[in-house]
């Protein structure tokens, strides 16, 4: 499944991020975009009920294209896991702006 647009984004619809080991669900629970210099970067901060590899190459759908990214911050909480998934999506259509014409 897709990952939401920036704007869509809520804490009742999961996420699905491609892990070496499996496809997992990630509930967010925050989300924040970069600025400036990194206006593309996204990070997701929720839970998932499987332990997933810090730095590990993962991947996200928009539209059909596959987007790198990979988890920044995994600890275990009453035996779920808290992460910080980190991306770059320079797709202005992710982010709701008007696409660029040449």
């Amino acid at each position: 499944m897709d990952i939401p647009s920036f704007k869509d984004f809520n804490n009742k619809v999961p996420v699905d991020i491609e892990t070496p080991d499996g496809v997992v669900q990630l509930l967010p629970d925050r989300v924040q975009r970069g600025s400036g210099n990194q206006k593309w970067y996204l990070a997701i901060k929720g839970i998932v009920q499987a332990r997933v590899g810090i730095l590990g190459q993962c991947h996200v759908r928009f539209k059909g294209r596959q987007l790198d990214g990979h988890f920044t911050k995994v600890f275990e909480v009453n035996g779920r896991w808290a992460v910080t998934f980190e991306t770059v999506i320079p797709l202005p259509e992710y982010w709701g702006e008007p696409s660029r014409s040449c």
